[in-house]
Order: C-alpha cells, then sequence, then structure tokens
C-alpha cells in the first residue's frame, strides 16, 4: 500500500478518531517511523523519553546513529545526534510555554547525557509537531526575541539563530505525497 493509500484510508477514520481518547504521541511516533522508513537503519526512535531520575519526559527522542550523515526528507533535515520532539494533537497548540520548556528539556538532557562536556547544543535538534500554525508562538520568536523564521518547506519552519536549531512542523501543512501526517486533518 502506498503512502497515499495509506493516508487516504486512515484519514476516513479520522472522525471516529477524534471522538476517542487519542494517543497523539504514539500516532506521530508511527508516521515518524513510517516517513522515516528508508533511513530505519541510521536512526533509534524512542517514545516518551524520561529525563534522568525526575519525572520530565520528551515526547519522542530519535538518536542518529551517524550524526554526520545528512537525511535528505523535509521533516529530518536538520536532525542532529539527538532529536527532541515535543507533539501536540489536534485539539491543542505549541504555546510559548512549551517551547521554553522544551528549551529547558534539551539543557537537562545535555546535563544527563555522557560525560561531562561531551555534548553541546550543536549536537541537539528539536521538533516541535502541531497539527495548528502557532502564530502567538511565531510572533513571540519574531517580534520580541528578534529571530527568524524561514519557510523551510510545506509545513516545516526553521527557527534561525535560536541556541538550538529548532524546527516547527505543521503537520496540516505537510504535502500528502511527502509526508503521512495529513492523516490527522478533523473532518468538518
Amino acid at each position: 500500500m502506498s503512502l497515499q493509500q495509506t493516508a487516504s484510508t486512515v484519514s476516513s477514520k479520522t472522525a471516529s478518531l477524534k471522538k476517542r481518547n487519542t494517543n497523539w504521541h504514539e500516532a506521530a511516533v508511527c508516521a515518524m517511523q513510517i516517513d522515516l522508513q528508508e533511513y530505519a537503519h541510521l536512526l533509534q526512535f524512542l517514545s516518551e523519553y524520561i529525563l534522568g531520575k525526575n519525572n520530565y519526559r520528551i515526547d519522542m527522542l530519535i538518536v542518529k546513529k551517524l550524526s554526520a550523515e545528512i537525511i535528505p526528507k523535509n521533516i529530518a533535515y536538520i536532525f542532529k545526534t539527538y532529536n527532541l520532539f515535543e507533539i501536540k494533537g489536534i485539539g491543542s497548540c505549541i504555546s510559548t510555554d512549551s517551547y521554553y520548556k522544551t528549551i529547558g528539556y534539551a539543557g537537562l538532557f545535555i546535563n544527563q547525557t555522557g560525560k561531562r562536556n561531551q555534548y553541546t547544543a550543536l549536537d541537539i535538534s528539536l521538533s516541535f509537531l502541531s497539527f495548528h500554525y502557532p502564530l502567538r508562538l511565531m510572533k513571540h520568536l519574531q517580534k520580541d526575541r528578534k529571530l527568524t523564521v524561514e519557510k523551510f518547506s510545506n509545513g516545516v519552519y526553521h527557527i534561525i539563530n535560536e541556541i538550538f536549531n529548532i524546527q516547527i512542523i505543521v503537520t496540516k501543512e505537510l504535502c500528502p505525497e511527502e509526508n503521512l501526517y495529513p492523516i490527522y486533518e478533523p473532518a468538518d
């Protein structure tokens, strides 16, 4: 079954899934694994990754085994050795608070991974997955922080000059021929 056929089949079930208590993190991890299946030998997917002895949790961590290898896929182009994901379902959007929380988690991750000073911000990327475009956050980053938001491809926005390599993926804007995420579009 092709990616487009899979998306079409699953899309028809979206309305009923929306009414149930759907685990969007698990669905996003599965979609990411399908989207990146041709690079599976380079990647390790870890869902609900716990930071140390804390209750802090990263929605998804993707470890790139060969860090120098570039993955020429729109959603993975910025990947470094460690790639942390914050995932929002259909009913929520990336807030300024969740943006800074995830940056804080990245700092904790560096502190708790490897030997002292073994990893830096250059070894980490952050990805935020959201069905909705986070307008308030984008305005904050551009106006208050004076950062550049660059549209890399349909649905993929890179935040330029931030401490980490950061991208915001707006799943409903992704091209269905390239990515699985448009299946989450709710029926009207």
